[in-house]
Parts: structure tokens; C-alpha cells; sequence
């Protein structure tokens, strides 16, 4: 009787770290993904931002040569 007892809490512990690892996988997963839209928004941002900056300089160039 001991033997099984002992037997099912191995595997009650077993299946337990098990799912804390799919937990910590999931997790480890999200972070990933969240780091990279992270990434992919300031290099988004940066970009925008690169662009306004010649229009404006555009604009600026033309209104003081006169040129449309």
C-alpha cells in the first residue's frame, strides 16, 4: 500500500512540474512575441518619424526657393 501511495504522489509531483514547465514555456513564449511587437513598433516609429522629417524638410525647401 505504501509502494502505490508513494508511487502516485511521484507521479502527482511529476505531472505537476510538468505543467509549471508548459507554464514557464507559455511565458517565456509571450515575453518573445511582446519583445519583438516592442521592436517592430520603434522601428515602425523611427521610420514615421525619418519620413515627417524630409516632408518637412521638403516643404521647407520649397517654400523658401518658391518652387512647388
Amino acid at each position: 500500500m505504501k509502494k502505490y501511495l508513494s508511487l502516485f504522489l511521484c507521479l502527482v509531483c511529476l505531472m505537476l512540474m510538468t505543467g509549471c514547465s508548459n507554464t514557464c514555456r507559455d511565458l517565456a513564449y509571450d515575453t518573445d512575441i511582446v519583445i519583438e511587437n516592442l521592436v517592430e513598433a520603434k522601428d515602425n516609429f523611427f521610420d514615421s518619424l525619418a519620413e515627417a522629417t524630409d516632408n518637412i524638410f521638403c516643404s521647407l525647401a520649397n517654400f523658401f526657393h518658391g518652387s512647388d
